[in-house]
């Protein structure tokens, strides 16, 4: 008699061991996708009832004249370093996270 001969024949065919699929990637894919409509919509939908508001009319009706290059620098810059911090704010906190 040989031992596991019955688990043996119950294995595939193909050499793959219990293999199983897992919703794992599918539901990544599906949130992300979610996401990044839902962040999209936000930003026309925002975009559309800003230009269409009060406060529109009132900073057009404040500022008629274009902003020079030396703001337009200065809005760049500011925007970048914003941007840099709170992008390093969220990692520092995705380590956190990660290391307790």
């Amino acid at each position: 008699k040989q031992r596991g001969g019955s688990a043996m024949a119950s294995a595939p065919a193909s050499g793959e061991e219990g293999s199983s699929t897992t919703p794992l990637i599918p539901a990544i894919a599906a949130f992300s996708t979610c996401g990044a409509l839902a962040m999209g919509f936000g930003a026309g939908y925002g975009t559309r009832t800003f230009y269409s508001s009060e406060a529109y009319k009132d900073l057009i009706e404040k500022f008629p004249e274009q902003p020079t290059a030396e703001m337009e620098a200065m809005a760049r810059r500011t925007g970048f370093r914003a941007l840099a911090a709170g992008t390093g704010l969220a990692t520092l906190m995705g380590v956190g996270a990660v290391l307790t």
